[in-house]
């Protein structure tokens, strides 16, 4: 896909591997799996593929053989991914991978925004939508990032507790959607 990036080398290595970047980007992105097996081929959408902590929709004889991303609805679209982990290379305890489009006049017409590491399952947020048809002002991405940490049901372990994974989320999500309209800002 034009424009798509990874963070990082290490972290593309890392989403091919465990699936953990790669699971993310492409909810936020609408992709869809191509899964075969010696008896059929068959297509899943990323909303459906993760079913849980390291769990998918792939059955024990299937590969997962392509991953087709939609073209950006708009041409000035930006990505970005902010997370937080224990140690460099480590699962996110909590994450943010936002997609941003803009028109020409700089009004919102595209967003996405997950949040990860904070359940079992990446989660799409709907409060991204409520960006489209407006300027992305920092204070209202902002207030996009709070509202789809509010949507969280957060798991606790012996890493993070729950209020700390959903505020952590609330700046991920907005730091996410500030560097994502930034981009889109400066693409041509």
């Amino acid at each position: 896909m034009r424009g798509c990036r990874l963070p990082d080398g290490h972290v593309a290595d890392i989403g091919c591997r465990d699936g953990r970047i790669a699971e993310i980007g492409a909810l936020a992105l609408g992709a869809v799996f191509h899964l075969r097996s010696a008896r059929a081929a068959r297509t899943c959408r990323a909303a459906d593929f993760f079913r849980g902590l390291l769990a998918t929709a792939l059955e024990p004889d299937e590969l997962l053989v392509e991953i087709e991303i939609p073209a950006p609805p708009v041409a000035r679209t930006g990505q970005a991914v902010a997370e937080v982990a224990r140690r460099h290379g480590d699962f996110a305890l909590v994450g943010a991978c936002a997609v941003l489009g803009l028109d020409a006049a700089g009004i919102c017409r595209h967003a996405g925004l997950v949040l990860f590491g904070a359940g079992d399952v990446p989660h799409l947020s709907r409060a991204a939508a409520s960006l489209v048809g407006e300027r992305p002002a920092p204070a209202r991405l902002a207030e996009a990032g709070r509202a789809a940490a509010a949507e969280l049901d957060p798991r606790a372990d012996l890493h993070a507790t729950v209020e700390y994974r959903r505020r952590v989320a609330a700046g991920l999500g907005a730091q996410a959607l500030v560097s994502a309209a930034t981009r889109a800002e400066a693409a041509s």
